[in-house]
């Protein structure tokens, strides 16, 4: 029961949570931190340039990647730390009792880990890079579908201005 349990939250890829449970922690965290006033911080995660990946070394070696990817950044977050695969290539990050300040410099690690990482594939090297989007919990921002929004708004500002890096979602990106 128990494995069954597990395999109907965790992504069969990555060993990481799903979207669906991913979402259905983050609601609960979402509600604590509303609730008690405390600061909440969402990451969206994106490789870049991953279609090149598989189109150049085939899927088998993307999923290689996905693997690698999910174990460095579960490295490197805490454990109070919710990750989940958003969807193909992305991953999502809740982090409770995190205001934006350390949400960036989380962010960054994980940034710095990714694009450090090198996969080997055939005597060659395989490396990849990643972009960030950021949103917290405040007066605009009030629920889990508005923190994925603006995360996913600041990801694609990331991703606009080079990739390969952090961004932060501010009502002047709006």
């Amino acid at each position: 029961f128990s494995e069954v349990q597990t395999l109907a939250i965790t992504d069969a890829l990555t060993g990481i949570f799903n979207r669906r449970h991913f979402y259905h922690l983050a609601e609960q965290e979402v509600k604590r931190s509303i609730r008690y006033g405390k600061p909440l911080s969402l990451i969206i995660a994106d490789l870049d340039y991953f279609k090149k990946i598989n189109d150049t070394y085939g899927h088998p070696v993307g999923d290689q990647v996905l693997v690698e990817v999910a174990s460095r950044i579960t490295e490197v977050i805490r454990n109070a730390d919710i990750l989940g695969r958003y969807g193909g290539e992305e991953f999502v990050l809740l982090l409770p009792e995190t205001d934006l300040e350390n949400a960036k410099i989380l962010a960054e690690r994980v940034r710095k880990s990714i694009s450090e990482l090198s996969i080997r594939v055939d005597q060659r090297e395989v490396r990849i890079t990643i972009s960030l989007g950021i949103a917290c919990l405040d007066q605009g921002v009030t629920s889990l579908d508005s923190l994925l929004q603006f995360s996913d708004q600041a990801l694609y500002q990331a991703k606009n201005n080079g990739r390969n890096r952090v961004s932060t979602f501010s009502r002047e990106n709006e």
